[in-house]
């Protein structure tokens, strides 16, 4: 069942439109939907742009221990009703894909560079211990084929 928050509606008249059954009019500045019409479709929840029709669902209430209905009911009903769970709309979904894509591939380009360089930083063998000097008498001489034109 669909039931629009008459604080967020501004009366724009765009889920009237949509809405294949005819369910829905304009009251005062903000649309009420008629439960008896409505076919619940959600087309008019996909159409309002500042998400004031959401979907709810009508739940047996659970009794407590005394025989009382539980707080979330109403006194002297015995159903609970309750919001149902957020989801996008296919349209939302295409939306947060695109706009996901170019963190998405930034990320795994970072981790591709840093897999790679890992390789690249493997252990080789060195012909010595640490602190022993090349042949030119420098630390580290001999590690890098270039020596700045000297032979």
């Amino acid at each position: 069942m669909y039931a629009v928050d008459e604080d967020a509606c501004t009366g724009c008249g765009l889920c009237i439109e949509r809405c294949p059954a005819g369910a829905i009019s304009i009251r005062g500045r903000a649309a009420v939907i008629d439960e008896g019409s409505c076919t619940s479709c959600g087309a008019c929840g996909d159409e309002c742009p500042q998400g004031a029709v959401y979907e709810y669902e009508v739940l047996p209430a659970t009794r407590e221990r005394g025989g009382e209905p539980a707080a979330s009911a109403p006194r002297g009903s015995r159903l609970a009703v309750r919001p149902k769970a957020l989801s996008l709309t296919p349209r939302e979904k295409a939306a947060a894909a695109v706009a996901l894509l170019p963190v998405l591939s930034r990320a795994l380009l970072r981790l591709a560079g840093r897999i790679s360089a890992g390789a690249a930083k493997t252990p080789r063998s060195r012909g010595g211990s640490a602190g022993t000097r090349g042949p030119a008498g420098r630390a580290g001489a001999g590690r890098h084929r270039w020596h700045g034109g000297r032979g």
